[in-house]
């Protein structure tokens, strides 16, 4: 060992710590990528929920990504229980039975107007007639002026 220490020089000192230097250096970007893959690993399996001693809650659970698609898929897949597509199933019925009532009510005003511009024509085609009797037997009316028709 004696011999091991004397043949230790200044500049293999220097050479053994710059060799170290550049391994750390070298392995950075390594440990950035082990980093990664350790993030990606802890949301790919999630993470339980974790309580001290004493039972309180320290850290809530995060569910795995598979355990989140299974929760996506109960809420798409039509399974007749309550669920996201339900939901819209629902208020796509809904959209439909409100569009047919309203097309339903348009109708009916357009009916109305209709029937309103009848009363009007046939109005305005007697209201001659109706003034002229009303002359006759009435007399003039009290402005003077008979209404005109248009």
């Amino acid at each position: 060992m004696q011999d091991f220490l004397d043949s230790v020089t200044l500049g293999s000192i220097a050479a053994i710590l710059g060799g170290i230097s550049a391994i750390l250096i070298a392995t950075r970007p390594l440990r950035k990528l082990a980093k990664t893959f350790s993030h990606i690993a802890e949301d790919w399996n999630g993470e339980p929920e974790r309580r001290d001693a004493s039972g309180q809650l320290i850290a809530e659970g995060r569910p795995g990504v598979m355990a989140r698609l299974e929760t996506l898929r109960a809420q798409v897949q039509n399974s007749h229980s309550t669920n996201l597509r339900d939901d819209v199933d629902e208020a796509i019925k809904s959209t439909r039975q409100v569009a047919a009532a309203l097309a339903e009510h348009i109708e009916i005003a357009k009916q109305s107007d209709a029937a309103q511009a009848e009363l009007t024509r046939q109005v305005n085609k007697h209201l001659p007639m109706l003034e002229d009797l009303h002359r006759r037997y009435v007399g003039p009316s009290e402005g003077g002026t008979d209404h005109e028709t248009k």
